[in-house]
Protein backbone atom coordinates (compact mmCIF):
# COMPACT_ATOMS: atom_id res chain seq x y z
CA UNK A 1 0.00 0.00 0.00
CA UNK A 2 2.80 2.42 0.90
CA UNK A 3 4.60 1.77 -2.39
CA UNK A 4 1.34 2.43 -4.28
CA UNK A 5 0.97 5.79 -2.51
CA UNK A 6 4.57 6.68 -3.36
CA UNK A 7 3.90 5.80 -7.00
CA UNK A 8 0.80 8.01 -7.11
CA UNK A 9 2.67 10.86 -5.39
CA UNK A 10 5.53 10.55 -7.91
CA UNK A 11 3.06 10.68 -10.82
CA UNK A 12 1.37 13.77 -9.38
CA UNK A 13 4.75 15.51 -9.02
CA UNK A 14 5.67 14.58 -12.57
CA UNK A 15 2.41 15.86 -14.06
CA UNK A 16 2.42 19.06 -11.99
CA UNK A 17 5.82 19.95 -13.49
CA UNK A 18 4.60 19.60 -17.09
CA UNK A 19 3.53 22.71 -18.97
CA UNK A 20 -0.17 23.17 -19.59
CA UNK A 21 -1.88 22.51 -22.88
CA UNK A 22 -4.05 25.27 -24.31
CA UNK A 23 -6.45 26.55 -21.70
CA UNK A 24 -9.88 28.14 -21.89
CA UNK A 25 -11.43 30.20 -19.14
CA UNK A 26 -14.44 32.55 -19.17
CA UNK A 27 -14.69 32.04 -22.93
CA UNK A 28 -11.06 33.08 -23.57
CA UNK A 29 -8.61 30.58 -25.04
CA UNK A 30 -4.89 30.82 -24.25
CA UNK A 31 -2.23 29.12 -26.33
CA UNK A 32 0.07 26.61 -24.63
CA UNK A 33 3.11 28.59 -25.82
CA UNK A 34 4.02 32.12 -26.79
CA UNK A 35 7.13 33.87 -28.05
CA UNK A 36 8.72 36.82 -26.34
CA UNK A 37 11.81 38.36 -27.94
CA UNK A 38 12.42 35.09 -29.77
CA UNK A 39 12.25 33.01 -26.59
CA UNK A 40 9.52 30.40 -26.17
CA UNK A 41 7.46 30.67 -23.00
CA UNK A 42 5.09 27.99 -21.72
CA UNK A 43 1.63 28.58 -20.31
CA UNK A 44 1.95 28.16 -16.56
CA UNK A 45 -1.65 28.85 -15.54
CA UNK A 46 -4.78 30.93 -16.10
CA UNK A 47 -7.30 32.56 -13.82
CA UNK A 48 -10.11 35.07 -13.47
CA UNK A 49 -9.94 38.36 -11.57
CA UNK A 50 -13.27 39.01 -9.91
CA UNK A 51 -14.28 42.08 -7.98
CA UNK A 52 -17.57 42.57 -6.14
CA UNK A 53 -18.94 39.47 -7.84
CA UNK A 54 -18.11 40.63 -11.37
CA UNK A 55 -15.50 39.08 -13.64
CA UNK A 56 -13.09 41.89 -14.55
CA UNK A 57 -10.46 40.07 -16.59
CA UNK A 58 -8.83 36.75 -17.30
CA UNK A 59 -5.08 36.37 -17.11
CA UNK A 60 -2.41 33.91 -18.16
CA UNK A 61 1.13 33.53 -16.86
CA UNK A 62 3.79 32.40 -19.32
CA UNK A 63 7.23 31.26 -18.13
CA UNK A 64 10.28 29.43 -19.45
CA UNK A 65 9.83 26.72 -16.80
CA UNK A 66 6.59 25.82 -15.00
CA UNK A 67 6.19 26.67 -11.31
CA UNK A 68 3.58 25.90 -8.66
CA UNK A 69 4.81 28.30 -5.96
CA UNK A 70 5.87 31.92 -6.26
CA UNK A 71 9.16 31.07 -4.55
CA UNK A 72 10.02 28.85 -7.55
CA UNK A 73 9.98 31.81 -9.94
CA UNK A 74 13.51 31.99 -11.33
CA UNK A 75 14.87 35.44 -10.48
CA UNK A 76 16.31 36.29 -13.90
CA UNK A 77 13.74 34.38 -15.94
CA UNK A 78 11.69 35.97 -18.70
CA UNK A 79 7.96 36.08 -18.07
CA UNK A 80 4.69 37.39 -19.45
CA UNK A 81 1.41 38.21 -17.79
CA UNK A 82 -1.36 38.43 -20.39
CA UNK A 83 -4.56 40.13 -19.28
CA UNK A 84 -7.75 40.06 -21.37
CA UNK A 85 -10.45 42.42 -20.24
CA UNK A 86 -14.00 41.17 -19.75
CA UNK A 87 -15.26 44.72 -19.12
CA UNK A 88 -14.01 48.26 -19.68
CA UNK A 89 -11.18 49.26 -17.35
CA UNK A 90 -10.43 52.91 -16.57
CA UNK A 91 -6.88 54.09 -15.97
CA UNK A 92 -7.92 55.25 -12.47
CA UNK A 93 -9.19 51.79 -11.50
CA UNK A 94 -6.09 50.16 -12.98
CA UNK A 95 -3.80 52.56 -11.08
CA UNK A 96 -5.67 52.04 -7.81
CA UNK A 97 -5.23 48.27 -8.07
CA UNK A 98 -1.58 48.63 -9.09
CA UNK A 99 -0.76 50.90 -6.15
CA UNK A 100 -2.56 48.69 -3.63
CA UNK A 101 -0.91 45.54 -5.01
CA UNK A 102 2.56 47.07 -4.85
CA UNK A 103 1.97 48.44 -1.35
CA UNK A 104 0.65 45.10 -0.07
CA UNK A 105 3.42 42.97 -1.58
CA UNK A 106 6.54 45.15 -1.47
CA UNK A 107 8.43 45.92 1.75
CA UNK A 108 8.42 49.66 2.51
CA UNK A 109 12.20 49.99 2.11
CA UNK A 110 11.91 48.50 -1.41
CA UNK A 111 9.01 50.81 -2.30
CA UNK A 112 11.32 53.81 -1.90
CA UNK A 113 13.93 52.25 -4.22
CA UNK A 114 11.25 51.53 -6.84
CA UNK A 115 9.45 54.89 -6.59
CA UNK A 116 10.75 56.52 -9.82
CA UNK A 117 10.07 53.41 -11.91
CA UNK A 118 6.61 52.93 -10.40
CA UNK A 119 5.86 56.57 -11.23
CA UNK A 120 7.06 55.93 -14.79
CA UNK A 121 4.56 53.07 -15.14
CA UNK A 122 1.79 55.10 -13.46
CA UNK A 123 2.34 57.98 -15.89
CA UNK A 124 2.03 55.64 -18.88
CA UNK A 125 -1.13 54.02 -17.51
CA UNK A 126 -2.72 57.39 -16.73
CA UNK A 127 -2.37 58.42 -20.40
CA UNK A 128 -4.36 55.37 -21.54
CA UNK A 129 -7.68 56.78 -20.38
CA UNK A 130 -9.37 53.39 -20.47
CA UNK A 131 -8.97 50.01 -22.08
CA UNK A 132 -12.17 48.62 -23.55
CA UNK A 133 -13.73 45.20 -23.03
CA UNK A 134 -11.81 42.72 -25.21
CA UNK A 135 -8.58 44.68 -24.81
CA UNK A 136 -5.32 42.82 -24.18
CA UNK A 137 -2.67 44.05 -21.75
CA UNK A 138 0.78 42.43 -21.65
CA UNK A 139 3.41 42.83 -18.98
CA UNK A 140 6.62 41.34 -20.41
CA UNK A 141 9.90 41.06 -18.56
CA UNK A 142 13.29 39.96 -19.82
CA UNK A 143 16.64 40.54 -18.13
CA UNK A 144 18.02 42.02 -21.36
CA UNK A 145 15.41 44.74 -21.82
CA UNK A 146 13.42 45.16 -18.60
CA UNK A 147 9.64 45.44 -18.29
CA UNK A 148 7.45 46.37 -21.25
CA UNK A 149 3.76 47.32 -21.15
CA UNK A 150 1.80 46.57 -24.32
CA UNK A 151 -1.88 47.38 -24.80
CA UNK A 152 -3.73 45.96 -27.80
CA UNK A 153 -0.49 45.21 -29.60
CA UNK A 154 1.09 48.65 -29.09
CA UNK A 155 3.96 49.27 -26.68
CA UNK A 156 3.08 51.94 -24.13
CA UNK A 157 5.92 54.10 -22.85
CA UNK A 158 9.51 53.03 -22.60
CA UNK A 159 11.11 49.98 -21.08
CA UNK A 160 11.37 49.99 -17.31
CA UNK A 161 14.70 48.58 -16.13
CA UNK A 162 15.40 46.31 -13.22
CA UNK A 163 14.64 42.82 -12.10
CA UNK A 164 13.57 44.25 -8.74
CA UNK A 165 10.86 46.28 -10.46
CA UNK A 166 9.61 43.27 -12.46
CA UNK A 167 9.51 41.11 -9.33
CA UNK A 168 7.50 43.75 -7.45
CA UNK A 169 5.11 44.13 -10.39
CA UNK A 170 4.48 40.39 -10.82
CA UNK A 171 4.00 40.01 -7.05
CA UNK A 172 0.83 42.10 -7.39
CA UNK A 173 -0.69 38.85 -8.75
CA UNK A 174 1.67 36.26 -7.24
CA UNK A 175 2.72 37.74 -3.88
CA UNK A 176 1.69 36.88 -0.33
CA UNK A 177 -1.25 39.34 -0.57
CA UNK A 178 -2.26 39.02 -4.22
CA UNK A 179 -4.93 41.18 -5.82
CA UNK A 180 -7.07 38.01 -6.01
CA UNK A 181 -6.11 34.74 -4.30
CA UNK A 182 -8.18 32.58 -6.69
CA UNK A 183 -6.46 34.27 -9.63
CA UNK A 184 -3.06 33.59 -8.04
CA UNK A 185 -3.89 29.87 -7.68
CA UNK A 186 -4.95 29.81 -11.32
CA UNK A 187 -1.78 31.52 -12.53
CA UNK A 188 0.29 29.02 -10.55
CA UNK A 189 -1.58 26.17 -12.25
CA UNK A 190 -3.22 25.01 -9.03
CA UNK A 191 -6.83 25.13 -10.30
Amino acid sequence: MLSCLRYVAALLCLFSALPLAAAEIAGERFNPQTQMAGQPLQLNGVGVRSRLGFKVYVAALYLAEPIRQTSELAPRASRRLEIRLLRDLSADTFLEALRKGLQDNTPSNRQEVLRDRVQQLEQVISTLGSVKKGGVILFDYSIESGTRLTVDGKQQGGLIPGEDFANALFHIWLGDKPVDSDLKRGLLGLR
